[in-house]
């Protein structure tokens, strides 16, 4: 319960279930986000939301409890293929300006809309003092899901989740990456050093910031 979200909020989960996801109108699955802001965010334990960085120190800055920020931080080069895919891109492991292949595939990462900035690090955690982020691996996601289903109120009649793709069907096959490690080295150091989404995640995983998402086996 108490689940806000841009794909959904959870007091409507069972009429949702049954509503049809269009990319082109908003919806019960697709919520509008001038919606979302109209409904607020007050009775919410877990807010999910694809936007830019600056919106979540915008809304919780000065939040009177305490706020968890928890960032997926997916394997980069399966991400950034996961991306391409998404864009419609191939890339090109023999263009000489490989950092263009790169930056090409990621217009969500990067510049004025980009979902994450060194910024929001510094003004979400370290100048508010009581807010943190933290990182995790999101695959599989149901490590996750199991994770925060320990600190989320469990629902009175569960409602049966179908999932709704919104990406293509990749072929790793026909990805030039996964040929040559040389390249692959210089495509993770051009996106550490270029992207802030790639540096936080590439610091933050194995430290004290990941979560534990293996600690219901405890």
């Amino acid at each position: 319960e108490r689940v806000c979200g841009h794909k959904g909020y959870s007091y409507d989960a069972h009429s949702a279930q049954k509503a049809k996801v269009s990319k082109n109108k908003w919806g019960p699955r697709r919520v509008d986000p001038l919606e979302m802001d109209r409904i607020g965010y007050e009775d919410c334990d877990f807010v999910s939301h694809e936007v830019k960085a600056a919106w979540w120190y915008e809304k919780f800055e000065k939040w009177p409890i305490p706020v968890e920020l928890h960032v997926p931080c997916r394997d980069p080069m399966q991400h950034l293929m996961s991306q391409c895919n998404f864009s419609g891109l191939k890339f090109n492991c023999s263009a000489t300006d490989l950092q263009q292949q790169v930056m090409k595939c990621l217009p969500l990462l990067t510049g004025e809309m980009s979902r994450f900035t060194y910024r929001l690090e510094d003004q979400f955690s370290h100048n508010t003092g009581r807010h943190a982020i933290r990182c995790f691996n999101p695959i599989p996601v149901e490590k996750y899901y199991i994770y925060m289903g320990r600190l989320l109120q469990p629902r009175r009649i569960p409602a049966k989740y179908n999932q709704w793709k919104t990406n293509r069907k990749r072929n790793p096959v026909s990805e030039c990456v996964w040929k040559n490690t040389a390249i692959q080295h210089k495509i993770l150091q051009i996106m550490k050093r270029n992207v802030d989404y790639y540096g936080f995640c590439d610091r933050c995983m194995g430290s004290n910031n990941e979560l534990d998402l293996d600690i219901q086996r405890a």
